[in-house]
């Protein structure tokens, strides 16, 4: 964004998205009625047509007569962070539908491989010699996609509990203390 000392009310108009434009304003005559500081993201269109989003953080000094008198801040391209929030999003969507279609099939698979054991156990109990050892493999090989079923399972709840990314702001001066403060130490 062009930095100026100062904008006027059409210049702001001039660089704020035009779909966010009215949105602005009326946080900004929020922020006017209740004697607060301007902290808002919104997008903005740079000369050359491209769109980025924006951090602006600004303080309104006001008069003794309480009437505002100067607006001091500073806008922040976010536009980075808001695509990499977006793409984090996306990803965490995919793989709670990984975490339901593998539910799904370990389930799905669960019964017919059930049946499929009840089988072989009865007719190993009827039959004699080497086509009894074929239904005791057959059990056998039954019994290790059921154990490889619970696996797919197990890991897809702790996958769901472990994958989850926490979303928050952070002070980035907290963390250059603390990281000094432990150096320090």
């Amino acid at each position: 964004m062009p930095q100026k000392e100062q904008y006027t009310e059409e210049e702001f108009q001039d660089i704020v998205h035009p779909e966010d434009f009215d949105e602005v304003m009326q946080y900004y005559q929020h922020c006017l009625n209740h004697q607060k500081n301007f902290n808002y993201e919104y997008r903005c269109v740079r000369p050359d047509g491209e769109v980025i989003c924006v951090s602006s953080r600004s303080k309104i000094n006001y008069g003794p007569d309480g009437i505002p008198e100067k607006v001091i801040g500073i806008k922040q391209d976010i536009t980075d962070k808001k695509r990499t929030e977006k793409k984090l999003q996306q990803l965490n969507k995919l793989i709670q539908r990984k975490d339901k279609i593998l539910g799904e099939v370990a389930h799905d698979l669960g019964a017919p491989l059930a049946q499929i054991m009840m089988i072989a156990t009865l007719f190993e109990q009827k039959l004699e010699g080497d086509d009894r050892e074929l239904f005791q493999l057959l059990k056998q090989t039954c019994l290790t996609t059921e154990d490889i079923i619970t696996e797919l399972i197990e890991i897809a709840q702790l996958e769901k509990f472990s994958s989850k990314i926490n979303e928050s702001e952070t002070e980035i001066n907290e963390i250059i203390n603390l990281s000094l403060i432990i150096n320090l130490n």
